[in-house]
């Protein structure tokens, strides 16, 4: 009966088995050197999609109403009477100014802007329609508004007196626009209100105490 010979394994020596053991554990060193950078990417991007949103939501997003205000006015003529015989003529040039702080534009419609004097309406300065850029500042400027005494009342005409006797003529600029802020196509109907106080110098024909609400 024919011998069986059983075949052994070649025999690894030590340094081999030692130079197999090393490079297997710098393969798994490197794998998990790249998953630690892989998941370093991954966590990085996510902050960054997630400071992106909150970017978007708390700053981008929320819509303001824009400010629609008197910036300034110089008097080409200023004429009064005597305090026995109030009364005033002006003419005057007047910039206002939109600012929109949103980071979208806003359209606007026409307006006017009424001018007051102690609740009397004497003048209105036309506004055509136009729109603001996104985080800019409109300026609007009218030349040679004309404004005067003759539609005043017997209680206002006795203020009159007084007031020119002071040499201070307090006006009041009343306005609204109606409009609309277009963000990221949201679009958010926004209708800005004037309400300027403001005195006018009758010795220098300048004018003082201009504040907006």
């Amino acid at each position: 009966m024919a011998e069986r010979h059983q075949q052994l394994p070649p025999y690894l020596p030590a340094s081999q088995l030692q130079r197999d053991q090393e490079s297997a554990m710098m393969i798994r060193d490197l794998r998990r050197k790249n998953n630690i950078r892989i998941a370093s990417y991954i966590l990085t991007f996510l902050v960054l999609v997630v400071a992106i949103i909150l970017i978007i939501v708390f700053v981008i997003l929320p819509i303001t109403t824009p400010k629609f205000r008197v910036h300034s006015m110089t008097f080409d003529t200023l004429e009064v009477g005597t305090t026995s015989n109030a009364s005033f003529n002006m003419r005057f040039d007047v910039q206002f100014r939109i600012k929109n702080k949103n980071f979208g534009k806003f359209e606007y419609d026409y307006s006017s802007v009424d001018y007051y004097y102690r609740g009397t309406r004497l003048t209105s300065v036309f506004i055509a329609r136009g729109d603001v850029r996104a985080r800019s500042t409109e300026k609007i400027d009218v030349s040679f508004v004309n404004m005067d005494s003759s539609t005043l009342g017997t209680a206002a005409n006795s203020s009159l007196s007084t007031d020119i006797g002071n040499g201070i003529l307090p006006l009041t600029a009343l306005s609204k626009l109606d409009g609309e802020v277009e963000v990221m196509n949201i679009k958010k109907h926004k209708s800005p209100v004037m309400n300027c106080t403001m005195e006018v110098v009758i010795s220098t024909k300048s004018l003082q105490n201009l504040n907006c609400l």
